[in-house]
Parts: C-alpha cells; structure tokens; sequence
C-alpha cells in the first residue's frame, strides 16, 4: 500500500507530522540522526514554497478580477466615446476617418421584385372577371418580402385586345384584382398581364393569362355573357 501520499498538501503534512516522531529516537527506527535533519531542513523549504505559490496563485487571481474589471470600465467609457463619435458623423462624414473609425457600410441595393408565382380568371357572383394570383418572396417562394402584399408592393395589371397594345388597367396592393368592364369581343382572346412594382423597381417579367368572352345567346344580357366566361383561360408566362 502507499504509505506516502501523492498530492503536495498531503505529502507535506505526512512529513510534518512523522519527522517529530522520528527525531525522537532516529537509532530506533533504522535512521540516522542527520539523515532526519536533512528530511527536516527540505520539509521546511518544501512547505515554504508552497506557501509562496498558494499566494502567488491567489495573487494572480486577485490581480485577473482586477484586470477583467479595470478592461470592463475601459470598455463601457469607450463604447460611449464611438457612439459620441458616430452620432457627430452624422452630420460630417468625415469625423469617421478623423477619428479612425470605420463608417458604416452602405446597405446593399433591395432586388427587384418578384413576379407572381401563379394567376386564375374566375366570375364572381356579380358576373365581374375576378383574377388572382400568388405574390413570390425574394426567393420566388410565397414566404417574404411582398409575399402577400404590402411592404410597399404594388401589382400592375395590363390588359390587350385583339390588334391593340397592351393598357394598364389597375395598379393595387392586393392579390386580386376585378374587372367590372372588360371589353366585349365575342370569342376574341383578351390577355391580362400582372407585373410587380415597389418603388422604382419593377420584377423581371410578369405572369399572363389569357381568356376568352363568349357571344351571348339570344336573349342573353351583356351581364349574362360575362357571366358564361370560362374559369380558366389558357396560362402563359
């Protein structure tokens, strides 16, 4: 078994509690009287230097928790030192290379935005062309950014007759828009654009359907003919 201990703290209290015993009678125990002196002179210089490095260490604790405190202080005065600086640039662009502080960056120009992801014709119950359509986030998908209108989105909506330009017919912030009077031309195809905007910034391309307005019958009122539209006109990008 291990008669002496492995820590330093226990191994000098193992020493310090033995070596009065073993001066009492050296001879007894099978050691020389010099040789117990010797044990006790490097017991002594072991136990003060571990006392010297129990203070040095709790020194250099102490003297951390100063450093942490005194760099916490430093940085606290500082960061109100730049956000004094800052809020001077303001008006001075040039206090930023002044003072060495780099200015902030310029926000990166917004994308345009994106066309709408689909589009569909439909009557409504009062017999008007309704058409819909699903906004697209900056990603083309339905989350983000103008996704579902707002955040300055607006939809322009263009429509074409047969051998004439196309005419905007409505700029709105909804995912909709009603037609109460589309032009009647019996069996000619009319074609609906919807393009995005916000701001200056108009979406790349834009998404068309096309349908067509049935003649009415005999004794069919206009209103009865717009209502006999098909649902669906034929989808083109």
């Amino acid at each position: 078994m291990r008669i002496i201990p492995k820590s330093p703290f226990a191994q000098l209290t193992f020493f310090e509690t033995h070596l009065p015993v073993w001066s009492q009678d050296p001879g007894a125990i099978g050691l020389s009287p010099q040789a117990v002196a010797d044990l006790a002179a490097l017991q002594s210089a072991a136990k003060a230097a571990y006392d010297a490095a129990i203070s040095a260490r709790n020194a250099a604790h102490g003297a951390t928790e100063v450093m942490h405190a005194r760099i916490a202080a430093m940085v606290s005065a500082g960061s109100n030192a730049v956000a004094a600086i800052k809020s001077a640039a303001r008006s001075d662009q040039s206090i930023y290379a002044r003072a060495r502080v780099p200015a902030p960056a310029m926000p990166a120009p917004a994308p345009p935005p994106t066309a709408p992801r689909s589009i569909s014709a439909t009557i409504n119950s009062e017999g008007h062309l309704r058409l819909a359509w699903t906004g697209a986030g900056p990603t083309g998908t339905s989350h983000g950014l103008g996704a579902r209108g707002g955040a300055g989105t607006q939809f322009v909506i263009s429509r074409q007759s047969p051998g004439a330009p196309p005419r905007q017919v409505a700029v709105t912030a909804d995912l909709y828009y009603i037609d109460e009077q589309p032009p009647l031309a019996p069996g000619a195809p009319l074609t609906y654009r919807v393009t995005v905007r916000r701001g200056r910034k108009v979406s790349e391309g834009g998404l068309s359907i096309t349908v067509s307005l049935p003649a009415p019958s005999a004794g069919q009122t206009t209103d009865h003919a717009r209502a006999a539209l098909p649902t669906e006109g034929r989808r083109a990008a």
